[in-house]
């Protein structure tokens, strides 16, 4: 019966610092590198051919770790976006441009894929919008 005691009370300690240990990873994630955008949808509305279909998606480095951006890119080839490739400390902020080309006409919907290596490591942006023909052409 002593045995069985000492056994419990062993497996009991045991448990204790096993959640202990857990609750320290769970932690862990506040420590990670986080983005946050300020928006992660734009619709331009309707656009001239050939105007301006650029737009700049901000975001913050929201983590306890540097944010790096490791990939950014489009679902075609119609669509160009331009991102820093520096680290980001905790609590700066920085810009992805996404060029649409506006020589298609008609509507569209095109994503951008952020990789990182935050906690949310990929981030899905869209632009929308509509191309439509020049009065004067």
């Amino acid at each position: 019966m002593r045995r069985l005691g000492i056994l419990l009370i062993v497996l009991l300690a045991g448990s204790l610092t096993a959640m202990g240990q857990n609750g320290d990873s769970g932690s862990e994630k506040e420590k990670n590198a986080k983005i946050t955008f300020t928006k992660t949808t734009h619709d331009f509305g309707k656009i001239p051919y050939k105007g301006d279909g650029s737009y700049k998606f901000e975001f913050e480095s929201a983590g306890k770790k540097p944010l790096i951006l490791t990939d950014v890119r489009s679902s075609c080839s119609c669509t160009v976006p331009d991102w820093p490739q520096k680290p980001f400390k905790p609590g700066d902020k920085g810009e992805i441009e996404v060029k649409y080309d506006t020589r298609r006409r008609g509507t569209f919907t095109k994503w951008i894929y952020v990789q990182s290596n935050a906690k949310n490591s990929t981030v899905r942006l869209k632009i929308t919008g509509e191309v439509v023909k020049n009065s004067d052409n």
